[in-house]
C-alpha cells in the first residue's frame, strides 16, 4: 500500500466540527488548518489515483501534492453557513489543481486549461465515433491547437547557406566593425572630422585605440581631471561630428 493511502485512517469529522475548524483556519489558526486537511486527505486520493494511470509526466505523489494545494484553497474559500458539506465544495478545487498541473506538464507547448480540455475531448471523440457528434466542431478544435515545430526546420532554402530555426535564435548578426588603422591614422581621420585635441583623446581612450582596452567615462575623467558627465558630453559632441564626416559614414555606422 502506498504510504499516502494510510491517510484514509484518519477519522471523519462531523460537519459541525469541520465548520468550526474552517472558521478558525480562515482566521489564521494553523492547528485548525492542519486538522481539517488531515481529515480530508481522503478526498484527494481517488483523484490522484485516477489521473496517475492516465498521466505520463507526473507520478501519484506529485498529483497528490497538487490536490493538497486545491484542498487548502477550498478551506480558505469555504462558507460554513452555505448549508452544504465541505467535501462537496472541496472536490472541484482538488480536481482543478490536479488537472491544471497535468495540462502544464504533458505538452511541449503549454496550452490554456480550456484548450487542453478541448483537446482531450477531441482525442476521446476520435477514438470513439459515437462521441463525435459534431464533425465540424471537432475539426475546428484541432485546427486551433498549436503544433510543435522542429528547431532543425529550414527557414532559408539557399543550398549554399541553409539556415534552421535554431540558427536564427543562437547566431547573432555580425556587428559592424571599425576599419583597421594605426593610432596615427586615427588621429589624422579625427582631425579631418574637425575634432579638437581633447575630443580626439577621449574617443581614442573610449574605444581602445590607445592600448586596446575600452576605458570607462570615469577612468577617462580621472586621467583628464574632468567629471564623468563632462566626458560624456564631450564624447557626444565628438560622435556628432563623426556622423557628419563622409569617411566614417562609409566605413561604419556610428551609434547615436
Amino acid at each position: 500500500m502506498n504510504p499516502l493511502d494510510a491517510l484514509y485512517c484518519h477519522p471523519l469529522l462531523p460537519q459541525t466540527t469541520v465548520n468550526q475548524l474552517v472558521r478558525r483556519a480562515q482566521a489564521g489558526d494553523a492547528t485548525a488548518m492542519h486538522a481539517v486537511m488531515e481529515a480530508n486527505f481522503r478526498l484527494i486520493i481517488p483523484h490522484a489515483r485516477y489521473y496517475a494511470v492516465r498521466c505520463q509526466h507526473l507520478e501519484y505523489d506529485d498529483l497528490f501534492n497538487e490536490g493538497v494545494f486545491g484542498l487548502r484553497e477550498a478551506i480558505l474559500g469555504f462558507d460554513p453557513d452555505a448549508g452544504y458539506a465541505f467535501s462537496t465544495y472541496a472536490v472541484p478545487w482538488i480536481r482543478q489543481k490536479i488537472t491544471r498541473a497535468i495540462a502544464n506538464q504533458e505538452l511541449a507547448i503549454r496550452l490554456p486549461v480550456h484548450a487542453g480540455r478541448d483537446l482531450r475531448a477531441a482525442r476521446r471523440a476520435m477514438g470513439d465515433p459515437d462521441q463525435a457528434r459534431d464533425g465540424a466542431a471537432l475539426a475546428a478544435c484541432f485546427q486551433t491547437m498549436p503544433t510543435a515545430v522542429s528547431m532543425e526546420q529550414l527557414v532559408d532554402a539557399d543550398p549554399d547557406s541553409p539556415r534552421t530555426i535554431l540558427d536564427t535564435l543562437v547566431t547573432p548578426a555580425p556587428a559592424p566593425t571599425a576599419p583597421e588603422h594605426s593610432l596615427s591614422e586615427w588621429k589624422r581621420l579625427f582631425g579631418q572630422a574637425g575634432l579638437t585635441s581633447r575630443e580626439q583623446v577621449i574617443l581614442l581612450r573610449r574605444f581602445g585605440f590607445v592600448d586596446g582596452i575600452d576605458q570607462s567615462l570615469e577612468t577617462i575623467g580621472t586621467a583628464l581631471h574632468l567629471s564623468r558627465e563632462r566626458v560624456r558630453q564631450i564624447e557626444k559632441v565628438a560622435m556628432r561630428k563623426l556622423r557628419q564626416c563622409a569617411p566614417f559614414r562609409q566605413h561604419f555606422e556610428v551609434a547615436a
